[in-house]
């Protein structure tokens, strides 16, 4: 059964109708957070015992942290490959200390099993009882399944998915009161160029609701994209996933959500800004329109509408117009995901000789199919030019060549 989808002001309800179950929450550009009673502030971190970070150096790391010593904890395990390596994590260190915490910033790979082993005894030899766990351990190396090796996937499934396994393994006997795996929204609804990261996501999804069945907690948090921190926060993708109706949030707004997330009685949490029209728009396979269509239901007959409307102005022109057309239409398209000037663009040009990659080419593609309704291959976008493309779509579309 697919997870029901909450907008954010129905997160009352989302999380009493939870339980055992799969739910997401959305959060739109002009919608706030509801307030949580002060009380309940000051309850939700505990102050006896050490709560452990991976990837506690990174941005969303060390947001985190600073957000665990606002709600009351007194011992921190931050955890990165090479420690507090860096200006600005010392400085970080140094204003966690200001406010009365401990910790040990620790020097570990938590994708391999011994450093993840000596971690927990040390902390179990040195420090307070270990009593939260949060793995925001991760690497990005993006390829397309066609340059995906082995090398490659491993990269990114050992800090992640075998990081998170073995903090399972070996956390058994602590008195974790959270076990909260830091996922991504691509394992929902995929990322063109990551197929790597988003297998090792939806392992850290499946752990989450393992740990539950069996007794332990567990939650997955399927991140969106935080503006500014995270390794998502990088320009090329961030315009893709803008293009596909995927927004940014801050951080404050990304730990109001944990919060919520927290006090709830489920599994896994997609924890996103999207403008659902726009995505169901750029996502028309009938699954995901099956799943997400009650979210925006105008969005597909308008997309529709823009293909007929295009045919009916093709209807009239003979075959070398009709090829202008959608030459002009590839180069305006072109323009905007390469951010070259479009008087600029040769139609006689091959696309790749002018830098189209494939993140860039999987846009291209999106949009095209958003205008004509025809899907072209990658390899067609990278190996012709706007002329021979425009041939392709017309052929689509069921004109004569």
């Amino acid at each position: 059964m697919e997870p029901p989808i909450f907008r954010i002001e129905e997160v009352d309800k989302a999380l009493e109708a939870a339980h055992d179950r799969n739910i997401a929450l959305e959060i739109g550009a002009a919608e706030t957070l509801p307030a949580l009673p002060a009380k309940q502030r000051e309850s939700l971190i505990r102050s006896d015992g050490s709560y452990l970070v991976t990837g506690g150096f990174g941005g969303f790391g060390l947001t985190l942290a600073f957000w665990l010593a606002d709600r009351g904890a007194k011992s921190l395990v931050l955890v990165g490959r090479r420690g507090a390596a860096t200006p600005e994590a010392e400085y970080a260190l140094d204003g966690l200390k200001a406010k009365g915490v401990s910790v040990w910033a620790a020097a570990a790979d938590v994708g391999k099993e011994e450093d993840v082993v000596n971690l927990i005894r040390e902390i179990q030899a040195k420090h307070p009882p270990l009593i939260g766990v949060f793995h925001a351990a991760g690497v990005l190396d993006d390829a397309m399944l066609t340059d995906l090796t082995l090398d490659r996937l491993r990269a990114v499934m050992q800090p992640k998915a075998m990081g998170a396994w073995y903090l399972h393994q070996h956390t058994r006997e602590s008195p974790l009161h959270c076990f909260v795996l830091f996922s991504s929204i691509s394992a929902l609804i995929g990322k063109p160029g990551q197929g790597n990261y988003v297998a090792a996501n939806a392992f850290l999804d499946q752990l989450a609701h393992a740990r539950r069945a069996e007794g332990l907690p567990g939650l997955g948090l399927n991140w969106g994209v935080l503006a500014e921190v995270g390794m998502a926060a990088r320009q090329e993708l961030d315009d893709l996933l803008e293009s596909y109706g995927v927004g940014s949030f801050t951080r404050d707004e990304a730990m109001r959500m944990l919060e919520l997330a927290m006090r709830g009685d489920h599994a896994q949490l997609g924890l996103m800004n999207v403008d659902w029209r726009t995505w169901l728009n750029a996502n028309r396979a009938p699954a995901v329109a099956l799943r997400y269509q009650h979210l925006s239901d105008d969005a597909m007959p308008e997309h529709g509408a823009a293909i007929q409307a295009l045919k009916k102005e093709l209807q009239d022109m003979d075959e070398g117009a009709r090829v202008g057309h959608l030459v002009t239409l590839l180069a305006g398209l072109t323009a905007r995901i390469m951010r070259l000037p479009e008087e600029n663009l040769d139609p006689a040009t091959l696309l790749g000789n002018l830098g189209l990659d494939s993140l860039m080419g999987t846009e291209l593609r999106g949009n095209v199919e958003a205008h004509t309704g025809v899907v072209l291959s990658i390899l067609d976008l990278q190996g012709g030019n706007m002329e021979q493309l425009a041939e392709k779509i017309l052929e689509g579309m069921g004109y004569p060549g």
